[in-house]
């Protein structure tokens, strides 16, 4: 019998999705390594306001502990709730994108997810 000798995978990017609303900001933290799987470690729920922007960066900290693994946060544009979120990232030099929510459904379809067509 051979064995098959698989090689480790390395981690290629952390990314913090967030759902944008006026009072709270939902996480979805995943990975994404060198064979393409993308793994959530986790999700979490802090407040849409300044003082807990802090807390935020707590928490992806203990789920990104490599730090030579960039992380990317993605939100979509939802009027101005997502602004000052935005701002504080890029105050910390931190990677941010910010997608239409347009975009994000025609890519969905794209790919054939049938769930983003009834999306609104």
């Amino acid at each position: 019998m051979s064995q098959k000798t698989t090689q480790p995978t390395t981690l290629l990017r952390c990314c913090v999705g967030i759902d944008v609303s006026k009072y709270s900001l939902q996480l979805c933290l995943s990975v994404i390594d060198t064979t393409g799987k993308v793994t959530v470690k986790g999700s979490s729920k802090v407040s849409n306001k300044a003082t807990a922007f802090a807390s935020l960066l707590t928490w992806v900290s203990k789920h990104c502990q490599d730090k030579t693994v960039p992380v990317r946060y993605l939100m979509e544009s939802t009027g101005v709730y997502h602004e000052q979120l935005a701002w504080f990232l890029f105050q910390q030099d931190l990677a941010v994108s910010i997608i239409l929510p347009n975009k994000a459904k025609h890519y969905l379809k794209s790919i054939g997810n049938n769930r983003a067509a009834g999306a609104v």
